[in-house]
């Protein structure tokens, strides 16, 4: 409260020091939310935020609307960034318009930061430096590992467990058509249309190349299938 003191100053102070500190207790969700974020100058960006938010976050229109997750450092700087996100973003993530909307899972740093690069992702891990890409992740509900499905539809609609350093290009592990293999290892799938529409398993080190794997259906082992078009079927 602002102003002159009033007459009998320390029986007001007296009773108002321990409302005050009731009210701040009562009212915990703006403890919630971290230094620069928030910003009133958009559109409800934080209205009905039940969650955590970082420092530097949530600073556009709708950014975290309903946000009930827990949001890192310097993320969700965009329209409808994390609207209703439910799952936990680290830090440097989902900075594109509406790029881990209603998001349910775990989603690293540096990760996710394209327009509706994680969209509707369903409980699953995405790692650090990952899906980056316009709509990258999409409908995503398998484990993704560190740097990989970075590209437009790189892994849009995967239903499968993807290793490091994989399916890096342009719909390289693109699952809209055919549901892709059971597993991609470590190091594979890299390359625009790599293992699209895929549907075996594929090893470590293989199919990395344009096409290399591409509408593939029999398994592919360690160290296979490198080069652009090499293992690519009609």
């Amino acid at each position: 409260m602002k102003g002159p003191i009033p007459i009998l100053a320390t029986i007001v102070v007296a009773l108002l020091v321990p409302l005050k500190a009731t009210l701040v207790v009562a009212s915990p969700i703006r403890d919630q939310i971290g230094k620069r974020s928030c910003s009133a100058s958009f559109e409800e960006s934080c209205t009905a935020n039940t969650g955590k938010i970082g420092r530097e976050s949530c600073n556009a229109n709708l950014a975290c609307y309903a946000n009930s997750g827990r949001l890192g450092n310097k993320s969700c700087d965009a329209d409808q960034g994390c609207f209703q996100n439910r799952g936990s973003v680290q830090r440097n993530s989902c900075n594109d318009t509406a790029a881990c909307a209603s998001n349910a899972g775990r989603i690293g740093s540096s990760s996710c930061n394209a327009i509706g690069a994680c969209v509707d992702n369903d409980f699953a891990t995405i790692r650090d430096h990952s899906c980056n890409g316009i709509s990258a992740c999409d409908e995503n509900t398998a484990s993704i590992g560190r740097n990989s499905c970075n590209g437009v539809y790189a892994c849009i609609t995967n239903t499968t467990r993807i290793e490091s350093n994989s399916c890096n290009g342009d719909e390289a592990c693109n699952g809209e058509e055919a549901d892709i293999a059971p597993s991609v290892g470590r190091h594979s799938c890299n390359g625009a249309d790599a293992c699209f529409n895929n549907t075996a398993p594929v090893g470590r080190d293989s199919c990395n190349g344009d096409s290399a794997c591409l509408n593939n259906v029999t398994p592919i082992g360690d160290g296979m299938c490198d080069g652009n078009n090499v293992c690519a079927k009609p």
